[in-house]
C-alpha cells in the first residue's frame, strides 16, 4: 500500500513523502504480526512546478514514479492545491 504523508511548508518548497506500507502475519496458526513503512519518494512543490527524489537524493522522472506508482503525483498536487500551499 503506499502512502502520501502530510503536506509539509520549508519556505517557497512545499514537501511530503511518499511511503510504501505492509501488514503480515506470522505462519501459519500463530498470532504474530508485522508491519513496515519505508520511504520510497519526496515529492516537492515550488512555485508551479512538482519535483520528485529518491530517498538517496536522485532525481526521479515523473513518468518513472507514475509507471511504479500511479496517481501519486496527483494526488500530490491535489493536497497541495487543496491546502492553498505553494502559492
Amino acid at each position: 500500500m503506499i502512502e502520501l504523508g502530510e503536506i509539509c511548508r520549508a519556505g517557497p518548497l512545499v514537501l511530503a513523502a511518499l511511503s510504501e506500507r505492509a501488514v503480515g502475519r506470522g505462519p501459519g496458526t500463530s498470532i504474530a504480526f508485522y508491519g513496515a513503512k519505508r520511504p520510497v519518494a519526496i515529492l516537492m512543490r515550488g512555485e508551479t512546478k512538482t519535483t520528485v527524489y529518491g530517498i538517496d537524493g536522485n532525481p526521479i522522472t515523473p513518468e518513472a514514479l507514475e509507471l511504479r506508482f500511479p496517481g501519486q503525483i496527483a494526488a500530490f498536487e491535489r493536497a497541495v492545491d487543496g491546502a492553498g500551499a505553494g502559492r
